[in-house]
């Protein structure tokens, strides 16, 4: 599965958060939607109203410039989904996702390894060419998980979190599952959520340069 950059209206959501300031977008497909207040780190929250997308909004997120932080909610109305994620926190974190992102390209699959915004997790994300059911893309990520624990004899799965999308079907009255969206520009300056170079452990590589 080739990576492809998420378009708007496949899946992206912007959330603000209360420290960076009160405006913040959220993108549903096929609509747009703004709420107020701080997104929590895996929140299910609706919003309350709607405004469109812009590249202000993702430059915004990219230069953070206090008024958007993106969130990115990958579950679909039809229960579908553009990418996949697999959290990771912990001192392992990061070794236990690079293991991951070795066993999804031994199998063929390309994979892009971040570091977390806080520094001490790492998200493994994967994107489709084509929207595929979440059940079926969470079945995939399981069984990386899997392989990954092979590859690494001691890897106990104590870092791993939680796959993005959260479930299989979307839940009622909600949206799923958020994951911050990566890149975003004051973390970033600090060399957090960025995408590192698999063989450096680096900022770089082909998803670091395809995104920037």
């Amino acid at each position: 599965m080739a990576p492809c950059v998420l378009q708007p209206q496949r899946g992206v959501r912007i959330r603000p958060t209360a420290r960076w300031g009160r405006a913040g977008h959220i993108l549903r497909s096929p609509r747009c939607c703004a709420s107020q207040g701080p997104p929590r780190a895996h929140d299910r929250r609706p919003p309350s109203a709607h405004q469109p997308l812009s590249t202000a909004v993702l430059s915004q997120h990219l230069r953070s410039d206090e008024r958007s932080h993106i969130g990115l909610y990958p579950l679909l109305h039809d229960n579908t989904c553009w990418f996949l994620a697999a959290d990771l926190d912990g001192k392992t974190a990061l070794i236990d996702a690079l293991a991951v992102v070795k066993a999804a390209r031994a199998n063929g699959i390309a994979a892009g390894l971040e570091l977390s915004q806080s520094g001490r997790g790492a998200h493994v994300w994967i994107f489709f060419t084509d929207a595929v059911p979440a059940a079926t893309a969470r079945s995939m990520g399981t069984f990386l998980l899997h392989e990954a624990m092979g590859m690494r004899g001691s890897m106990d799965l104590r870092s791993y979190d939680r796959l993005f999308p959260n479930q299989d079907v979307m839940p009622s009255g909600g949206f799923g599952n958020l994951i911050a969206a990566p890149l975003e520009g004051r973390k970033r300056r600090d060399g957090l959520t960025v995408f590192l170079d698999v063989s450096t452990l680096e900022p770089g590589g082909v998803f670091h340069s395809k995104l920037l």
